[in-house]
């Protein structure tokens, strides 16, 4: 297994992993090895998404900008 700590800013997005929701930020997320989907969401923010490639026993760290929703 591996960890990934997550965390946005603002606080507080919602963390999606290959479609599925597992929790907001900050938060430490143990993911099987391999490349994942990661969405962060946060209402009045535009999502952020990314593709991450981790390797068996790896650590990371991920922190995402939001960007507001411009009107």
């Amino acid at each position: 297994m591996s960890s990934v700590q997550f965390s946005s800013t603002p606080d507080g997005a919602e963390i999606s992993i290959d479609a599925n929701y597992v929790g907001n930020a900050p938060s430490l997320i143990k993911m099987k090895p391999g490349t994942h989907s990661i969405k962060m969401t946060r209402t009045g923010f535009q999502p952020w998404v990314r593709s991450i490639e981790i390797g068996a026993g790896e650590l990371r760290t991920i922190a995402a900008e939001l960007d507001p929703v411009k009107p």
